[in-house]
């Protein structure tokens, strides 16, 4: 397992830091996990089979709507 710190998780997905934390407190990114009172990561592994998740959903999605 490894963890990729906050900042770094932030600039793969393309989001600012606090819109990324935003997104995790509401249920909708992975959690992060707290390395120290004032640190947190994320599981590396997870972030990209979030990331795999909405690439597929894509493709899924423009399937469908080239099928009309």
């Amino acid at each position: 397992m490894r963890f990729i710190r906050k900042l770094v998780t932030a600039d793969k997905v393309g989001w600012h830091p606090s819109h990324l934390m935003r997104k995790a407190r509401a249920g909708e990114f992975p959690a992060p996990i707290q390395l120290g009172p004032n640190s947190v990561a994320f599981v590396a592994d997870e972030v990209d089979e979030w990331m795999q998740a909405r690439a597929d959903a894509r493709a899924t999605s423009s399937e469908s709507a080239n099928a009309d």
